[in-house]
Formats: structure tokens, C-alpha cells, sequence
């Protein structure tokens, strides 16, 4: 076999040229092997690395999801609940402020961070929501709760919540006013609770264990006017309804200053 490079002759079965070291047989490939082994080496790895991607974006994705939910979770449980803390507080009505404190796990104030309600201030010791919000263009606390004593002893408190006239002062809207008559054989305070169908917008607990629980609605009447309602429902310490008062709104209770 003679040398492409430098015409030695070799031998027919020298794979290398005995004088210069030129390759004289080249290898063969076996294009039809090598295609497969492109596809078995290289899509499959192309795929898994496809499919790896999706898979860490989905894991960061549910990752994000469960970080929200966590946060809304802690949200609202931190949320303080005005009227649990005063059905709490309730319990030891006729005992000092310490113990209705304690029983709470609270720490009144003797004014209010809002002016709004400093202005027409009876109360002795209160307790408010920290957020606050706008009725009427005033800013007021989401609640209150406002504590009156006799010497040492706390003989009333009061929970007023103000988000229902976050949107209207007038209260909550109505398409058909609740008559007293509806309200008539309502024996117990969740009755009448469904009869309204919203939370009362102040509840009083009393020393003797008994409550008035206030509930205020609008509705647009016949001339097109928005007329004002509202009724206070006193019950014993079982709930059960000892009477039923509507009462005249600009009378007995003010509009906030």
C-alpha cells in the first residue's frame, strides 16, 4: 500500500505508513449507529432537563402560594375581636379594673388615640381598635370599647362598632324596613338577630347581667328620602328578650362630631 504522503510502499494490512507514520486505514463510522445514539443520548436528557424545569417552577410556585395563605391565615387571626373582648370583659362586671383587664388579657386607656371620640368622653377607662376608619368624614377606630365605674368597681360596659357605617353613616342599607310588629314574637336575642340579619352596632352589658344590644338600618322610603331606623333589644343574662324599644335616633343618639 503506498503512502498518500510520502509513497513508501507498506504493507496491504499496515493501518500506519512505516516511514512517515501516516495513518493509511481510516476507522469507519457507522453513521446509521451514531443517529441512534444521538437520539438515546441527547433528547432524553434534553426532556429530563425540560421536565426538571417545570417541575422546580411549579415547587416555587406552590411555594409563593403557601406563603400567602399564610399571611392572610395570620391576618385575620391576629385580627382583635372587639366584641369578644367585651363579652369577656363582661364577666367580671362589679369587679375592678385589674380583674376586668386580666380577664380580657388587655391594658385599658383613659382617652382614646382618635380625638373624634375624646370629644364627647363619659367613659372612664377604653379600649379600641388600633386601624381605623372614616364615618361621616371623621376618623374613628374600627370599635370601642368603653368601661364606666362606681369607686373601684366597673359597673357598665360598652361596645360600639363602627365599620357598618363605613359606607353610610345611617347605618347598613335595606330594601324594606323591619317593622316592631315583626319583631314581636321573637323570644330569644338570636331571633331577633335574624330577623336583621347584621350584627348590632353597640351593645351595653349592665351590672344586674343584663344587655341592651342596638341595632341600626336606613331604607330609601316611598318619597325617594333615606329614612333612618333602628331598635334596642334588652335581654336578660340567658338572652332571652325582656323588651323591645324603637327609639329616635337624632333623640338619644347623636351623630359623631
Amino acid at each position: 500500500m503506498e503512502c498518500p504522503k510520502c509513497s513508501a510502499n507498506n504493507e496491504e494490512t499496515a493501518e500506519y505508513c512505516f516511514s512517515c507514520g501516516t495513518q493509511l486505514i481510516q476507522p469507519q463510522v457507522n453513521l446509521e449507529n451514531r443517529e441512534i445514539k444521538k437520539k438515546e443520548t441527547f433528547k432524553p436528557v434534553t426532556m429530563f432537563k425540560n421536565i426538571k424545569h417545570k417541575k422546580i417552577i411549579c415547587a416555587a410556585a406552590l411555594v409563593i402560594v403557601a406563603v400567602i395563605l399564610t399571611l392572610l391565615i395570620v391576618s385575620v387571626f391576629s385580627q382583635e375581636n372587639g366584641m369578644k373582648i367585651a363579652y369577656n370583659m363582661r364577666q367580671n362586671l362589679g369587679q375592678n379594673i385589674v380583674t376586668v383587664e386580666r380577664s380580657a388579657k388587655v391594658h385599658v386607656n383613659t382617652f382614646s388615640a382618635f380625638s373624634a371620640i375624646n370629644k364627647p368622653a363619659d367613659f372612664d377607662y377604653i379600649y379600641e381598635s388600633e386601624k381605623g376608619i372614616v364615618v361621616d368624614g371623621v376618623n374613628v377606630p374600627e370599635w370601642t370599647i368603653t368601661l364606666y365605674a362606681v369607686d373601684t368597681e366597673i359597673t357598665k360596659i360598652y361596645y360600639r362598632d363602627y365599620t357598618q357605617q363605613n359606607k353610610n353613616y345611617k347605618g347598613t342599607k335595606f330594601k324594606q324596613p323591619v317593622e316592631y310588629s315583626d319583631l314581636q314574637d321573637a323570644k330569644t336575642l338570636s331571633e331577633i338577630e335574624k330577623k336583621f340579619n347584621i350584627s348590632p352596632v353597640s351593645i351595653t352589658f349592665y351590672i344586674d347581667k343584663t344587655a341592651d344590644y342596638r341595632f341600626m338600618y336606613y331604607f330609601v322610603n316611598e318619597n325617594g328620602d333615606e329614612e333612618r331606623r333602628e331598635f334596642i333589644v334588652t335581654v336578660d343574662e340567658e338572652s332571652n328578650v325582656a323588651s323591645i324599644q324603637e327609639t329616635d335616633f337624632d333623640e338619644l343618639f347623636n351623630n359623631i362630631e
